[in-house]
């Protein structure tokens, strides 16, 4: 890679980083505070679905490893009377556990297969959480505290969660972006692309296929940890098939070829569903209408929007060009 474009790639990161630092700063409004946290949020679980998508598998039970986390982290605090911020590390350990025991099960199916175990995966989860008392039953925990005071930071308004969530989301690309550019990542391609042949030159793709899919669970269960200390509140209905189904479409939305795709989906897609909720009842269908054009126009993603302006302008620039020289030559 030349040095101009490491430059201007450095200077595009820092820019994007000194504009996500600001918000708190200029933004009064807790509404809008809620909407970037939570942009922040879908852009981290949706950036840590693209380990296991590298690794060439696709899963739809992102949601249950955020609730293994969230109601782990729960019960530390509210039950055995651990710090909160034992909490977050915690409940990203014990859903990658979970998703240590899980691939090792399921990692052998492949294709829609693996699909289909990991939706049925995480319906047994919510009807588990649903029906244990420990875990509230349908009702949930309530009353879960926020986290405890750190460096002389409270945590009572939306502005340190906005760093918090910031944080975390610059360590799950920052670790997801090295892992792909690593080792592991050539070999999750090859994994995805050539199975048969890596598997011939010595690799146990099983246990390269595990590691992604534990790396992705603990990040969900990171966040789910977060999210319970955030919302002070878990219940069933926080992690359905829907908000799984809704962080694949982030990622696949914002283009799959490289981890800004999980940027601009989650982010942009999260502010757009809050500025449709002004349709009410159309909301769904104005989403899907967006999601569908997307696809139409935009096979690459959300990414690939400025190459085809580009794209449209070259092609426009070019038949204006051939029309002035037709012209000329019937003048001449």
């Amino acid at each position: 890679m030349t040095k101009p474009l490491l430059l201007k790639r450095f200077i595009s990161t820092l820019a994007v980083l000194i504009l996500l630092i600001v918000p708190p700063i200029v933004i009064s409004s807790p509404y809008w505070l809620h909407v970037l946290i939570m942009s922040l949020l879908n852009i981290g679980m949706a950036a840590s679905l693209r380990v296991i998508f590298v690794a060439g598998e696709i899963s739809i039970c992102h949601a249950a490893f955020m609730a293994s986390g969230a109601y782990a982290s729960t019960l530390l605090v509210t039950k055995l009377g651990y710090s909160s911020w034992l909490g977050l590390p915690a409940g990203g350990l014990v859903a990658a556990i979970i998703a240590l025991g899980i691939g090792y099960a399921t990692l052998r199916a492949k294709g829609i297969y693996f699909i289909i175990t990991t939706l049925a995966f995480g319906e047994v989860v919510r009807l588990i959480i649903s029906n244990w008392s420990l875990l509230g039953a349908v009702n949930g925990i309530s009353g879960i505290p926020r986290p405890d005071p750190i460096l002389g930071i409270e945590f009572t308004g939306h502005a340190p969660f906005y760093y918090f969530i910031f944080l975390l989301t610059l360590i799950t690309l920052f670790v997801c972006h090295r892992m792909e550019q690593s080792r592991f990542g050539l070999i999750f391609r090859s994994i995805a692309q050539a199975p048969s042949i890596t598997e011939s030159v010595g690799i146990n793709i099983m246990s390269y296929k595990i590691l992604a899919f534990v790396v992705t669970c603990f990040f969900a269960g990171a966040y789910g940890s977060f999210y319970a200390h955030y919302t002070t509140v878990v219940h069933p209905d926080m992690f359905t098939i829907v908000p799984s189904v809704m962080y694949l479409i982030y990622y696949q939305l914002g283009g799959i070829g490289s981890i800004w795709g999980a940027i601009v989906g989650g982010g942009f897609l999260t502010i757009l569903a809050e500025y449709l909720r002004a349709t009410k009842h159309l909301e769904v269908v104005s989403f899907g209408i967006f999601l569908a054009l997307v696809v139409l126009f935009l096979p690459e993603g959300l990414i690939s929007l400025p190459s085809r302006v580009r794209e449209l302008l070259s092609r426009g620039e070019k038949k204006g060009s051939t029309e002035e020289r037709d012209v000329k030559r019937e003048i001449a």
